[in-house]
């Protein structure tokens, strides 16, 4: 079986779901599968965990350890200065390579290693996100780095069509749409009783819960949510809003916001996040405006959808393209909120569309990303 080594855009974490460690656990069954991890602080920022992050990555571990079915690499890391880490990582880097007899490299970082394939491996890029914008040094480097990277691809990868078109626009790359997915399976056979656990820890029984789940960064419009929320109170007493995330700001989330029909639950364990997504009645997501989250794709909104819920969302072009039949869009103020919530109310959900999701699990993702290595020896 080939070797295949994947460095995700983000680290591995208990609470968030990454894209390219996903898409790892998916290639298990094609390849034998080495992921490259290091630490960083997900919760309350500060130079404390910050400073401890920064250590453990010198130290790594000396050898890959198995996490599941997955090789889990810690190579030595640094992230500043930018030109001093970056070769600093790539000659780690190039070592495990070496060492592992790797025949496939999938890199998702923008600017943290320097591959030099040279004919030995397969290389492929992974746009997850829109890389840095405006004049900053590092937005620079980014770029630079980039178009140094996709000048020695066999392949990029994006995970949003905006992100393909930005690609060809800017580095004249042709990229391949490979979307986000779900479990799809797993979230649609979550037991009854698993569902009820959660009702009794948060005391929600008899409520109609409006949830958000997944990271909760300053792009999050909390405000935006509860103020269409305490509108919604008034003519549905029983509704309950329902955030499940970590947070750099939890703290200050929770001051603002939290009282009895308002819960900020942190992170969750994702191996038992599919339950969350069940127990929701209604789903939000919630992002500001902005290029980058117009080119991204939310890993959340096929999550929502595979346990059917309709699901408002700010008018994200990357979502709308999507044209999913169970998403209702409101612009960024309380009175659109407000009404998609009462049209949501209305709506049924359509068993015919359940195929439509289907097609998004991450088996079927890992089949079309295997086709793209194996038929594509330059782009």
């Amino acid at each position: 079986m080939k070797k295949i080594l994947i460095i995700p855009h983000h680290p591995d974490f208990s609470e968030i779901k990454i894209r390219l460690v996903e898409i790892a656990k998916a290639l298990t069954k094609h390849y034998e599968v080495y992921l490259v991890s290091w630490q960083t602080a997900s919760e309350e920022y500060s130079w404390q965990s910050r400073l401890l992050s920064a250590v453990k990555n010198i130290f790594p571990k000396s050898k890959p350890y198995k996490k599941g079915e997955i090789n889990v690499v810690e190579v030595p890391i640094l992230h500043r200065p930018l030109r001093i880490a970056c070769a600093f990582n790539s000659f780690w880097l190039k070592n495990i390579i070496k060492r592992e007899k790797v025949d496939i490299v999938i890199n998702g970082s923008f600017y943290m290693f320097n591959i030099s394939p040279k004919g030995k491996f397969k290389y492929i890029f992974d746009l997850a996100d829109l890389p840095a914008g405006g004049g900053s040094h590092f937005s620079k480097f980014v770029k630079e780095q980039l178009k140094r990277e996709f000048k020695k691809v066999n392949a990029v990868i994006a995970a949003s069509k905006g992100l393909a078109g930005y690609v060809l626009e800017n580095y004249r790359k042709k990229a391949f749409f490979v979307p986000n997915g779900a479990d799809i399976k797993k979230i649609r056979s979550v037991k009854q009783e698993n569902i009820d656990e959660i009702r009794k820890q948060y005391n929600l029984y008899g409520k109609w819960i409006i949830g958000y789940i997944g990271y909760i960064g300053e792009w999050v419009n909390v405000e935006l949510v509860v103020k269409a929320f305490e509108e919604v109170k008034k003519y549905v007493p029983r509704a309950l809003l329902f955030w499940i995330g970590a947070s750099p700001n939890m703290r200050k989330l929770r001051k603002l916001y939290e009282k009895d029909d308002v819960i900020f639950a942190g992170g969750v364990a994702k191996e038992n996040i599919e339950a969350y997504f069940n127990l929701l009645d209604l789903a939000v997501v919630p992002t500001r405006k902005s290029l980058f989250q117009d080119l991204a794709f939310h890993i959340k909104l096929i999550e929502y959808s595979a346990a059917r819920k309709f699901v408002i969302s700010t008018p994200l072009e990357g979502t709308k393209v999507m044209n999913f039949p169970n998403v209702i869009f409101a612009s960024e103020n309380t009175e659109d909120w407000v009404r998609a919530i009462k049209k949501a109310q209305q709506m049924q959900w359509r068993m015919e569309w359940d195929g439509l999701f289907e097609n998004y699990s991450w088996a079927k993702i890992a089949n079309t990303l295997t086709g793209i290595i194996e038929n594509h020896e330059s782009e």
